[in-house]
């Protein structure tokens, strides 16, 4: 069947049911590189770290507000304003750095467990 990426209109042949599974994975097979998918897949990336998904990860979500700041630093440092950018928030660290020419965000989550006895 042929499948349309949603980015750049190209067409590839794919194995699927319905015209929107075609699309699905066209989109997602296909090595276009423009504005529109790169957001589509920040946003992607940082909801799933951040967002409500980020409990399947033991992560506490962000905040709306939270949310945003990491989506507007990943630009900031897509269009080298700044380098790199460390944010402390909801337990856990969030560093954005720039490697080779993707934009890396690392979610660690800060737990300190100690007993005494």
């Amino acid at each position: 069947m042929e499948g349309f990426c949603r980015d750049c209109g190209q067409l590839h042949l794919v194995a699927a049911e319905t015209q929107e599974e075609a699309d699905e994975i066209a989109t997602a097979r296909c090595d276009c590189e423009n504005e529109e998918k790169w957001h589509r897949l920040m946003n992607a990336n940082v909801e799933m770290l951040c967002g409500e998904q980020s409990r399947e990860m033991q992560l506490q979500p962000l905040c709306n507000s939270g949310i945003e700041l990491v989506k507007r630093t990943c630009e900031l440092v897509r269009a080298n304003v700044i380098d790199k950018s460390k944010v402390n928030i909801a337990n856990s660290e969030i560093t954005i750095t720039r490697k080779n020419d993707k934009i890396d965000i690392k979610r660690v989550k800060k737990q300190t467990n100690q007993m005494m006895i």
